[in-house]
């Protein structure tokens, strides 16, 4: 008679598999998406906020509200500008240690580099964290806009350009999009810009990936189903817990 394998034996063996090692180095990668993408949605929160009750920095009691917005404005861009460094190093380090030594997928370092180390608006956004490492946090304008033609009016934070140049430490690409913008560069647009761009690429790379392990994610599954026999209701990985990002 067959000896039942102990729960540790199956967790052992699951664990053990080129798949669920992926999809664990998956999972701390995606975490570290997961805090990017938590800063974007923070600073996006604030500023839709700030827009929707534009009115009341026109009050005479909105001096409060004003600075608490400023302040809030620089430490959620602060922080989103170092969540995106992070996960640029992150990622380079994941395809570099461990597709790039013999050459596996080394379109997906290529896509990679042609979204953040060559992209005008993620060169920008990587420089503008050095920015704040090396010289200072940028000073963040609010500016009202009134409507010539409609009752209404619209609240938006800004980054002074000519106040950036002043530092020596960008790069071309970084200097050419902050020339593009114009005399200012809203912070709402650049960061919902740049959430578009590291959710599409983070999508496709996984995509990616999953192909080139199918083979592994299939032995997973099935090992997943044969444990669920004898396990029903076991703890599931960090790959089967669905997370909300909206």
């Amino acid at each position: 008679m067959t000896k039942r394998k102990s729960w540790f034996e199956w967790e052992g063996e699951l664990s053990s598999l080129p798949g669920s090692l992926y999809l664990e180095r998956w999972s701390v990668l995606m975490m570290s998406s997961y805090t990017l993408d938590g800063n974007a949605r923070e600073i996006l929160r604030l500023l839709d906020d700030l827009n929707a009750k534009n009115a009341e920095l026109l009050e005479s009691e909105s001096a409060k509200y004003y600075v608490e917005s400023k302040f809030e404005i620089h430490r959620l861009l602060h922080n989103f500008t170092a969540a995106a460094g992070a996960l640029y190093d992150h990622t380079y380090r994941f395809l570099d240690k461990n597709y790039c030594s013999n050459n596996d997928c080394m379109h997906c370092k290529e896509k990679f580099e042609e979204y953040f180390k060559y992209g005008a608006l993620a060169n920008f956004v990587r420089q503008l964290r050095n920015y704040i490492l090396h010289r200072e946090l940028p000073r963040c304008s609010i500016t009202i806009a009134f409507n010539a033609y409609k009752p209404e009016s619209t609240a938006y934070s800004a980054l002074d350009v000519s106040e950036l140049l002043k530092w020596d430490g960008w790069n071309q690409k970084s200097k050419n999009y902050m020339q593009s913008s114009g005399m200012k560069i809203k912070i709402h647009e650049f960061t919902k810009a740049y959430r578009v761009t590291v959710r599409e690429f983070y999508f496709w790379l996984q995509s990616e990936l999953n192909e080139h392990h199918e083979q592994d994610l299939i032995t997973v599954a099935k090992l997943r189903q044969e444990l669920d026999k004898y396990y029903p209701g076991r703890p599931q990985s960090n790959d089967e817990i669905k997370v909300n990002r909206t």
